[in-house]
């Protein structure tokens, strides 16, 4: 896979290229995303991936991908995020997106979304957890993907995780997070299932990316201008003792708020709601007693 880029449209005189991933049925935790059928797993293709290491902050850059053998993609554009502490940004944030028809609202988001970034500098897009809700079925994993493609060719689209991408009780070795145990942490008080339809998060991890400063997509962080953000996972053991835990304090402990003065958390599952609920989530009060005073 190669990338042709440069600052005018008409004058791609730079080129990068890069490597290719896929996965299997076999590849997976359990259940349907590792049987074989229409309505469970089928063949993904490949994933290419192409880091363009050149790229000077707050410029416009057009780009396409492809080959000269198979053929290029359309050529699209993009604005490098911006290094001074001084420059806006723009973030657009959400969760829980899923893909259209199966999810109701996924389409009017997408639209409002894609007009969004048409007409304004959108910095960065934060999707914080429950990216498709495939859940082992591998057509709507591609159907998310090309329902994404107006919004992820033009902007940096930073994906979290969240119970419906990790959520497994066996073939822990399978894992791509490293966490011990068949089903990662399952703690008395939890409410942590079979979410995942068995992916345990591997499909997420083959299509998207992440700075290699924490646990791949599990937890890491990122500078985007003026603003340090973090992601970790509510999925994953966070309290005191965890590896997780330390990681945080840690990012954290070594933010320069003279550079990045402000700093923003994100996680899938949430401290607080406004719904009431019964049972309570204990989850939540787990969360407050571990996460808040950090």
């Amino acid at each position: 896979p190669q990338c042709q880029y440069g600052l005018n449209p008409s004058s791609l005189n730079l080129q990068k290229s890069g490597t290719s991933t896929t996965y299997t049925a076999s590849d997976m935790c359990e259940g349907k995303a590792t049987e074989w059928g229409p309505q469970t797993f089928i063949h993904p293709g490949f994933m290419h991936t192409i880091l363009l290491t050149d790229l000077v902050p707050s410029t416009t850059y057009y780009y396409r991908v492809g080959t000269d053998q198979h053929g290029w993609s359309e050529i699209y554009s993009f604005r490098n995020r911006p290094s001074n502490k001084d420059e806006s940004v723009y973030l657009i944030a959400y969760g829980d997106m899923g893909v259209s028809p199966v999810e109701s609202g996924a389409k009017s988001t997408m639209d409002r979304v894609a007009a969004r970034i048409r007409s304004t500098n959108v910095t960065c897009l934060l999707h914080i957890g429950d990216i498709s809700y495939a859940r082992g079925i591998g057509a709507l994993w591609d159907a998310f993907m090309t329902q994404l493609q107006p919004v992820a060719a033009r902007v940096p689209y930073m994906v979290g995780i969240g119970n419906h991408e990790y959520d497994h009780e066996t073939g822990g070795d399978k894992d791509p997070s490293g966490a011990s145990g068949p089903g990662g942490f399952r703690p008395e008080w939890g409410n942590y299932g079979i979410d995942s339809g068995g992916e345990c998060a591997v499909p997420m991890v083959r299509r998207f990316h992440s700075p290699s400063n924490g646990n791949g997509l599990f937890w890491y962080s990122f500078d985007v201008g003026p603003i340090h953000i973090i992601y970790y996972s509510t999925e994953h053991d966070f309290r005191r003792t965890s590896s997780q835990y330390q990681w945080i304090e840690e990012d954290l402990r070594s933010v320069n708020r003279s550079r990045t003065p402000w700093l923003i958390v994100g996680s899938h599952r949430h401290f607080y709601t406004s719904e009431s609920e019964s049972p309570t989530d204990l989850i939540k009060l787990m969360l407050r007693l571990y996460l808040e005073p950090l």
